[in-house]
């Protein structure tokens, strides 16, 4: 008989949050608690929901997941989870996520379903693959950075903080993204970005001359 494992879940409000409770599911967890940091963006039925305020401190031995596709969102939210005292953060890699072996996912990394990450790649704390994103070998996606579906970097690529890669987009071989930067859906990016800087287009462009992170939040 399969074990399951509890967890808890912060930011179990975000919308987002179906998916990594898909993934726990498919990894044999059991969701002990969805701890709610903000107003509830979906249905809610099912989970047994608290407050962080309210959280059992027996919940707090438990390994801890967090929410949300948002570099800025997920990054207040573990914020709130250490606050907490949550300190465990596995990485969550779907079944039908594929990483190389000599890879490396720092903990609370998420791999949704069809993401991949290639050879020596190096994925910081709270990193997203979301559905059949992809990371080129010797490349390196920093914490909270994100990847949407479809998104792919190739060899050697640089990702820094809080940065968000929209769907679709590709990131050429070498290139050097900065710190807390959004990347439009379809983008092609062929030449390095600056911190805070917000991309479009193909060859992507600059499309705003000051920009204050994903959602108007930096990641610090």
């Amino acid at each position: 008989m399969e074990m399951t494992k509890p967890i808890v879940l912060y930011g179990v409000q975000s919308v987002f949050a179906v998916e990594v409770i898909e993934t726990l599911g498919r990894l044999g967890y059991v969701l002990e608690a969805g701890i709610l940091t903000g107003e509830a963006e979906w249905d809610l039925a099912g989970v047994t929901v608290v407050g962080a305020e309210d959280i059992d401190p027996r919940l707090l031995e438990l390994p801890a997941a967090v929410a949300g596709l948002a570099p800025a969102r997920r990054w207040q939210r573990a914020v709130a989870a250490r606050a907490t005292g949550s300190k465990d953060f596995p990485a969550l890699v779907d079944p039908h996520a594929s990483h190389a072996r000599n890879a490396v996912l720092a903990p609370g990394v998420f791999l949704n379903a069809g993401a991949t990450v290639g050879a020596y790649a190096e994925l910081d704390e709270f990193a997203i693959l979301n559905r059949n994103a992809s990371i080129g070998h010797h490349a390196r996606l920093g914490p909270f950075s994100a990847l949407g579906p479809g998104a792919t970097t190739v060899a050697r690529c640089r990702i820094g903080k809080g940065t968000m890669i929209g769907a679709g987009a590709v990131i050429a071989v070498g290139v050097a993204i900065g710190d807390n930067c959004m990347v439009a859906a379809g983008s092609v990016v062929t030449r390095d970005i600056p911190d805070n800087t917000h991309v479009a287009g193909n060859p992507a462009r600059r499309v705003e001359s000051d920009y204050a992170g994903y959602m108007g939040v930096r990641v610090e």
